[in-house]
């Protein structure tokens, strides 16, 4: 259920952690308590890839961005 008002911060930073990427990844969740936009996706990586690895990102199931590293 979408809220009906944006949240009074202006911006609010929300952390989730996945403990596999690369050719089997694993899906990594985060609960955001408020509506708003989403402005930027990082991702950090503690472990070697070899090759291109593809980050998705989503709202609901709903693709927003997507990016390699």
């Amino acid at each position: 259920m979408a809220l009906p008002e944006l949240h009074p911060v202006s911006e609010a930073v929300v952390l989730a952690h996945s403990a596999q990427i690369g050719a089997t990844p694993a899906a990594a969740y985060a609960r955001v308590p408020f509506r708003g936009k989403v402005l930027k996706v990082g991702v950090v990586q503690s472990a070697a890839v070899t090759g291109t690895a593809t980050v998705g990102t989503a709202v609901n199931g709903n693709a927003i961005a997507g990016g390699s590293l």
